[in-house]
């Protein structure tokens, strides 16, 4: 997952360096769009998979010899990043949310297209926001509990 992040650093750079201009990769919607979907998925991935670490790590500390089950961690994990992709393609198909580049982030964001409801937009930045923040209370909770 890490790797993925760096890879996708890599055009928001380039941007950078040519100016804040779109470039190859973000100079179509398509690319606009597979670029915001991988940095949408890899992101609250990668903080979902801190939380998993934290929390194995906290069953192995309390239960030393119980063998842990990846395939259970496996499945949480993939259905995580399965029903968050579904959120967002769902949002940007259905929601009336294009995805295009934006000079001022030097990145692909999203936008409400067409006559339709902020409030689209506006639950679509809390369920965004909820998936960075919400880990940290298992986190914080399997640390109370390891100590």
């Amino acid at each position: 997952n890490d790797v993925v992040i760096s890879i996708a650093v890599l055009p928001v750079g380039i941007s950078f360096w040519s100016e804040r201009k779109p470039g190859s990769m973000f100079g179509n919607e398509h690319g606009c769009a597979v670029w915001f979907y991988m940095w949408t998925i890899a992101v609250p991935s990668s903080i979902f998979l801190v939380m998993c670490i934290s929390i194995t790590r906290t069953i192995s500390l309390v239960k030393p010899f119980e063998r842990l089950r990846v395939r259970y961690l496996i499945a949480v994990v993939v259905t995580y990043m399965l029903l968050h992709l579904i959120r967002i393609i769902r949002c940007h198909l259905l929601g009336g949310i294009g995805i295009k580049f934006s000079p001022w982030f030097a990145r692909p964001i999203m936008f409400l297209s067409g006559e339709h409801n902020e409030s689209i937009l506006l639950i679509l930045e809390l369920s965004r926001n909820l998936t960075y923040v919400a880990p940290a209370f298992p986190v914080a909770a399997s640390c109370i509990v390891a100590v």
